[in-house]
């Protein structure tokens, strides 16, 4: 009798440990494929970069080209956006004199934004508020954007 329970316990074991090194297996198998796919995705993007750029004639004017080339960069970089999607908000985000980078923290990372709702004591409080908090939760975000008032406009 003790055994069978202990040949019965050694199968259930046995079979454990053969799904979590299945398991194992599969999820290796899937993180190294993601990884791959994640780095041809990188260089898909980075090859449709030039394709964007050429499209968009943005050659023309150097200092328009630098901060497309910049934005695309960044939109690259920091989000999953598509080629159309990076090609739809590009026009959008190059004519926008604010900083590539506050650009990005606004649309991608929450950072506040001043809302005129007519009472003024009400909104700068709200905006203090909202601007305070969100540094204390991005320093390192807060910290780039200072720094890129200085290096891009």
């Amino acid at each position: 009798m003790k055994y069978e329970v202990f040949t019965n316990s050694l199968i259930k074991y046995n079979i454990m440990s053969n799904k979590l090194i299945l398991c194992l297996i599969f999820f290796s198998f899937f993180s190294v494929n993601a990884l791959i796919a994640q780095e041809n995705n990188k260089s898909d993007k980075n090859i449709s970069q030039e394709k964007i750029l050429e499209q968009k004639s943005y050659h023309v004017d150097l200092p328009t080209y630098k901060k497309a080339k910049l934005i695309i960069d960044k939109l690259i970089e920091e989000t999953s956006l598509s080629e159309l999607e990076i090609i739809e908000l590009l026009d959008i985000m190059v004519a926008d004199p604010t900083t590539v980078e506050k650009q990005i923290l606004i649309r991608f990372y929450g950072l506040p934004v001043f809302v005129d709702t007519g009472n003024p004591e009400l909104d700068n409080e709200n905006y203090k508020k909202a601007k305070n908090d969100w540094i204390k939760q991005n320093p390192e975000k807060y910290n780039n954007l200072i720094n890129s008032k200085h290096t891009q406009k």
